[in-house]
């Protein structure tokens, strides 16, 4: 019998919030049917054009192993194109208002490159832009006092490190202050610039000169997920289109909006992904979080009831270059999202269900569960669903795209589903089958008996809703602002 492992990369449905855990309900699955390679920590719209960028500057994504504190080319390190670099320079254009905060490496860089912001009510980059915009402004000290006031704002894991080496960061920086030029009669944003470059280019020297500041478990990279996401575009979108994205503005243009859709239809399975932006896009990615995801949790109702949805869907990128398949899988495509769902959602009750037993479950256990458990309700609502017709065989064409995946485990799974759909199990008759076929639970006449281990797990989501969300709605205001 197909079993899903502790080991499993991908998780179509439902997470492990604080950790990887064995599943009771789900199986393995693959998030290619709806988002492909969409992980559950995505960063803004700008770091995939970043990515690109670096890629078409023979920046090889797969040779980043320092990104947040440098890129590197032909054995030559860049700070001024690593990702700490661009995350300081675009915070002092958020607080421009010129673009939405799109920071990252805060929490990676707590106590391993930066104090921790702790107490402070602020974000850990936020007292080092206002110490920077001090000398922009010349509001500064010395040159020396500055400097030094600066190294106040590394942890001590750093600080202690450099000075057991005898490396000062205070005067690395105040070199590299003084070997930056710019025009005397340079803005307030130059200036700023100037210092966030001399300011990298001294953590670089640091680092070169004290190997044992780098981190050892951890990453360095930060953006990973998005690095993965972008991999494929690069293999399989045309190269005019990538140009159009490769750039480090830190704004969002029409033209990029359309290319990013562009770029991404052309990858293997692209058209799902297009597909759902084109759907929130539709249900309005601005609205409140907690309507737009309970809105997306009925899609196949939404496309029903809206007789002009494909039109609606090409509307919101006008200019874009879509295929005609984009639009094709949007029926399809609405019934994928309710089976990842309903995944979510069984994975979810399970959880519930076992976490609180001796390892015996009665039927009263099982009806208080879909009496009083949130998801039942949505859970219910999906197996009602797949009774009709059109979606018996939009469960048959699930399975075959699957079968092409090779996605054997999850295909085995949902034909179980099917059979038992079709034996006319309740809902709850269903839920309880397929923890028996998971070999989760013992039918032992007056009661269920688990035989999965029993463990503390965390409620179970739909992971990369959330950060798909946020890149339709970067979009779609690119377009509208445009």
């Amino acid at each position: 019998m197909p079993q899903s492992t502790m080991e499993d990369e991908f998780f179509l449905s439902a997470r492990p919030e604080g950790g990887t855990q064995a599943n009771y309900f789900r199986p393995k699955a693959v998030t290619e049917i709806v988002f492909p390679d969409v992980g559950m920590i995505m960063y803004p719209m700008f770091w995939n054009k970043y990515a690109i960028y670096l890629h078409e500057n023979g920046y090889e994504l797969t040779e980043q192993d320092h990104l947040y504190l440098w890129a590197e080319r032909d054995d030559e390190r860049v700070a001024t194109e690593g990702v700490l670099y661009y995350a300081l320079r675009s915070l002092y254009e958020t607080r421009q208002g010129r673009v939405p905060d799109i920071t990252v490496g805060e929490n990676a860089a707590s106590e391993w490159l930066f104090k921790p912001a702790t107490g402070t009510g602020r974000g850990l980059y936020d007292g080092l832009v206002e110490h920077f915009l001090e000398v922009a402004r010349g509001e500064a000290p010395s040159l020396s006092e500055f400097t030094t006031e600066t190294l106040g704002f590394m942890s001590q894991r750093f600080r202690s490190r450099c000075a057991e080496n005898d490396v000062s960061f205070a005067a690395q920086f105040e070199t590299q202050l003084r070997s930056v030029t710019y025009n005397p009669a340079a803005d307030e944003r130059e200036k700023y610039d100037s210092i966030v470059t001399a300011f990298v280019r001294a953590i670089e020297r640091c680092f070169t000169a004290v190997p044992a500041l780098h981190r050892t478990r951890l990453s360095e990279v930060v953006i990973g997920s998005n690095l993965n996401f972008v991999r494929p575009l690069l293999d399989q979108a045309p190269a005019a289109t990538l140009a159009r994205l490769a750039n480090t503005e830190f704004p969002i243009t029409p033209d990029e909006a359309n290319a990013f859709l562009e770029a991404v239809q052309a990858r293997e399975h692209g058209e799902y992904l297009v597909g759902s932006i084109l759907l929130i896009a539709v249900v309005g990615p601005a609205q409140d979080r907690d309507a737009i995801l309970d809105d997306l949790r009925h899609l196949p109702e939404l496309y029903r009831s809206r007789a002009d949805i494909v039109d609606e869907a090409r509307a919101q990128f006008p200019a874009a270059n879509l295929s005609g398949e984009v639009f094709d899988v949007l029926e399809p495509l609405c019934y994928f999202w309710s089976v990842n769902y309903f995944l979510a959602d069984g994975e979810d009750l399970a959880r519930y269900l076992i976490a609180d037993t001796a390892g015996i479950i009665t039927d009263d256990d099982i009806e208080a569960l879909f009496q009083d458990h949130g998801t039942a309700e949505s859970f219910e609502r999906f197996i009602e669903l797949s009774t009709q017709d059109r979606y018996v065989a939009e469960l048959t064409n699930l399975l075959e795209i699957l079968t092409s995946m090779h996605e054997d485990d999850v295909v085995a799974f949902l034909d179980q589903f099917r059979a038992q759909l079709g034996a006319g199990d309740s809902p709850r008759e269903l839920f309880i089958a397929l923890l028996e076929w998971n070999d989760v639970l013992v039918d032992e006449s007056d009661h269920y008996r688990v035989t999965a281990p029993i463990q503390e797990n965390d409620s179970a989501t739909f992971y990369g809703v959330d950060e798909v969300i946020n890149w339709t709605e970067t979009l779609t205001e690119a377009v509208a602002d445009g």
